[in-house]
């Protein structure tokens, strides 16, 4: 703990903060990286930007004050110091609040979208008329993939489209939600193969690339729009086709690939 006599220049006593700072930056980033945000949703989810945020007030206002405040002997340097604490603490914590509140709750996969459900997106209501247990909480543990294939009955398929004309989607309805296990490989091998992204001239050196990253053949894999917080900003996410897991993500868009799919079907 740095003291008002310790006999510390004031960049030395910055940086001390500095690391303090870091090891609190270190705890928040496994939280939010290895738990909330995990890859290859990290992006899609806005994390990079929000973590950025959290980092830059963590790592840059606390010391940045005691830098200004600092010197040896000064009466009442440990009531400043103590404010700075309180105050970098004190946003660290609400920006964990407000990351949290954004976090993927669910990983939810249809025909061509998956969609990262935050927890933000669900109310009480939805969850309470959840198809499983599971599905009717918000996981603190990290997302939860799940499958939500369209109801077979025409009326609910019919009152489906009319809440996604009002703006709330399948991936929103956990009544529909089905365990991974029951339909979500079925949906994936259902889903376009990657050799239709690796077509459009402007995403082949992207796809080229990732194959060559993964070591994987184009014809084993099949490709989703992967939706998060922005739908404009739409990336690719891949799985293989034979197992349903989730390979990767690939930053190009995919909806003219996928438009093409649906031109033809």
């Amino acid at each position: 703990m740095i003291s008002a006599h310790t006999p510390l220049s004031r960049w030395q006593a910055a940086g001390i903060h500095v690391l303090g700072s870091l090891g609190l930056a270190v705890i928040a980033g496994l939280l939010i990286f290895g738990l909330w945000y995990p890859q290859p949703y990290t992006a899609a989810a806005g994390a990079d930007k929000l973590i950025m945020l959290l980092i830059g007030i963590d790592l840059a206002l606390g010391p940045l004050c005691t830098l200004v405040v600092w010197r040896v002997g000064k009466k009442g340097l440990w009531f400043d110091l103590s404010v700075i604490g309180t105050l970098q603490i004190a946003a660290l914590v609400y920006g964990l609040i407000v990351i949290a509140e954004s976090r993927p709750v669910f990983i939810v996969v249809t025909k061509d979208v998956t969609y990262l459900t935050t927890a933000s997106m669900l109310g009480d209501a939805e969850l309470s008329e959840a198809s499983h247990p599971e599905f009717g909480r918000r996981s603190w543990l990290g997302p939860v993939q799940v499958a939500a294939p369209m109801p077979e009955d025409p009326e609910e398929r019919s009152r489906l489209m009319d809440l996604g004309l009002a703006g709330k989607d399948i991936n929103v309805l956990p009544k529909h939600f089905r365990r991974w296990e029951e339909a979500g490989p079925a949906l994936v091998a259902g889903s376009p193969p990657l050799e239709r992204l690796r077509e459009l001239p402007e995403a082949k050196a992207a796809v080229d690339t990732f194959l060559e990253a993964h070591g994987l053949n184009v014809d084993a894999l099949r490709f989703q729009a992967l939706r998060g917080r922005d739908p404009a900003r739409d990336t690719t996410l891949v799985y293989e086709a034979a197992s349903g897991a989730v390979v990767g993500a690939i930053s190009v868009d995919p909806w003219p690939a996928l438009s093409s799919r649906e031109s033809a079907d």
